[in-house]
């Protein structure tokens, strides 16, 4: 920290924050900013921040071995052990779907033109009779 004409110099990586002190308060000690001081050194830093954190996809490189899923494929002969919820994750995810299909199947006809076929029939059937 280093003092300047009456106000204070911090520097956070590439951005240089100026304390300077406010003239409408009378606490002589004040080192308040004015708030768009603050909305363009936050808009500064974060952009920076954005930069540095976008430039990588993963921070830890072990997490991206090139195989599909993390896993190496098994040596010939030997079989693939499943993890515990594999089992109930596929058989619960199969009947959902099939349970899906069947209440498609079976839904109500909720179609206008069904649902008003025999009003017009009816209809047709008075006015013939009329």
């Amino acid at each position: 920290l280093q003092l300047k004409q009456s106000g204070y110099y911090r520097k956070i990586g590439s951005v240089q924050l100026v304390y300077q002190p406010n003239p409408f308060n009378t606490n002589e000690n004040s080192t308040a900013m004015s708030s768009a001081t603050v909305f363009k050194l936050a808009r500064r830093v974060g952009s920076q921040t954005l930069r540095r954190t976008h430039a990588s996809a993963s921070s830890n490189p072990s997490a991206q071995n090139g195989w599909l899923f993390g896993e190496k494929p098994l040596p010939p002969g030997q079989k693939r052990v499943k993890e515990g919820w594999e089992m109930p994750y596929y058989t619960l995810f199969g009947l959902g779907f099939f349970s899906a299909v069947i209440f498609h199947i079976y839904k109500p006809d909720s179609r206008t033109q069904t649902k008003y076929a025999a009003v017009a029939k009816e209809e047709l059937a008075a006015e013939e009779r009329a």
